[in-house]
């Protein structure tokens, strides 16, 4: 217990940073239980304004840009962008959204960074994760893409920890392009008329999906055991 609390005194401005960010969360959770809003009649309402506005496609990557603040999950805007441009479109406003998405909290991470060398009475877990991400920041980023972590709150973390700018967003841009394909693919799988309620899936791509998802994985189970190993050979080194 106070190897917890020495760590959080001496990262009291990236927690301050995760407060204030889950009070604005919380904030728009309540608003959007008041107003009886879930996640689905949102999105069948962009889905509409999307694909019905001719300014569509700017709609969408402004949604997806501040989706961090409305609690929609991110793999919602992915299979969207999938099921209402087809794959390589899709994909591509989907890449861009996700970067987009990932501004907010990264920035507001950066605002309350600790500049402070890591605690060494911190627990174990949290001096690894800053140690990797301070000695490869570009690795540990596009690791945290393929493993599919919680986005918004590893982004802020990113940002907390002072990861450069460049690490970020160019291991964002490559991770993103592996990890929204299996999303997008999916919303490729349903072809038809869905307001009609005339649509078919095709199974086809449903298993490139599926194909798509274990490659990911794959590649960040191989990321993370060389890392692991990295870490243990300068251990013994040491």
């Amino acid at each position: 217990m106070s190897d917890i609390k020495a760590w959080v005194i001496s990262n009291r401005r990236s927690v301050f940073a995760v407060l204030v960010w889950l009070m604005i969360l919380g904030g728009v959770w309540v608003w959007a239980q008041r107003n009886g809003l879930t996640v689905g009649v949102l999105m069948d309402g962009l889905a509409s304004l999307f694909r019905d506005s001719p300014s569509g496609v700017s709609i969408y990557l402004v949604a997806f840009a501040i989706r961090p603040i409305t609690l929609v999950p991110a793999w919602t805007f992915l299979v969207l962008g999938g099921a209402l441009w087809g794959i390589w479109p899709g994909l591509l406003y989907a890449m861009v959204g996700g970067v987009l998405s990932g501004v907010i909290p990264y920035h507001i991470g950066r605002i309350f960074k600790n500049d402070a060398p890591v605690n060494p009475v911190a627990p174990s877990v949290f001096r690894r994760l800053m140690h990797s991400a301070h000695e490869n920041p570009f690795q540990a980023v596009l690791l945290t893409r393929l493993l599919q972590l919680p986005y918004d709150f590893v982004n802020l973390a990113l940002g907390g920890m002072g990861i450069p700018a460049w690490a970020y967003y160019l291991a964002t841009v490559m991770g993103n392009l592996l990890g929204s394909l299996p999303y997008v693919l999916l919303g490729a799988s349903f072809v038809g008329n869905f307001d009609g309620g005339t649509f078919a899936v095709d199974y086809g791509v449903v298993a490139l999906s599926a194909l798509t998802m274990v490659v990911s994985l794959g590649i960040s189970w191989w990321l993370r055991r060389r890392a692991l190993k990295k870490q243990a050979d300068a251990s013994a080194g040491d």
